[in-house]
């Protein structure tokens, strides 16, 4: 039998202010084939790395502050998850 991928689920896009806190849950990802998820690494922009020292990207749900922008700025965060 083959494990089938699993599936990452990190929530609907978030509009925030500049200095905003942001939450991003991957909690909701899955294994189709019922195998559990086992690691979770989030891929986030240097940006919000730099202001953000010690942000955990490897946990289930990542915190941060948006950076200080102006005008509005779009950030793409992705999320993959592992399994056994």
């Amino acid at each position: 039998m083959v494990s089938q991928n699993p599936v990452s689920d990190q929530g609907l896009d978030q509009i925030v202010e500049p200095g905003g806190v942001v939450i991003i849950s991957g909690a909701s990802s899955y294994g189709i084939d019922g195998n559990a998820i086992t690691s979770y690494e989030w891929t986030v922009p240097q940006e919000i790395l730099d202001e953000n020292p010690g942000m955990d990207v490897n946990s289930a749900t990542v915190t941060f502050t948006a950076p200080d922008v102006a005008g509005s700025t779009a950030y793409s965060i992705y999320l993959t998850v592992y399994i056994l």
